[in-house]
């Protein structure tokens, strides 16, 4: 199945990326990129691997997160012909913040 990235979820991850590789290194981001193409992968191959997203339950559209990193989850939702990436979480922020942002 197709994934498709918004401009938002593109800008979290690169921002985490970037933060990764001020803060540790290249190589760590590139650990942190491959991570993240790990999980898309898993995500095209099984589009409901991940859980309801309870934090989004009272939307419209049914948005489904999985983790993805020790402290990062992709929110995603899945449509008839792809899957929509639509945002790249911190869990480590407070979740009422990371909801409004969508």
């Amino acid at each position: 199945m197709k994934v498709i990235v918004t401009k938002t979820a593109e800008s979290q991850i690169a921002a985490t990326g970037d933060y990764i590789e001020h803060e540790w290194g290249r190589m760590y981001k590139m650990k942190f990129r491959q991570r993240i193409r790990q999980a898309v992968s898993l995500l095209r191959q099984n589009p409901y691997l991940g859980a309801a997203e309870p934090l989004l339950s009272q939307e419209e559209r049914q948005y489904r997160s999985m983790v993805a990193t020790q402290h990062n989850k992709i929110i995603y939702v899945v449509n008839d012909d792809h899957i929509e990436i639509v945002a790249f979480w911190d869990v480590r922020r407070e979740p009422a913040a990371l909801a409004r942002e969508i």
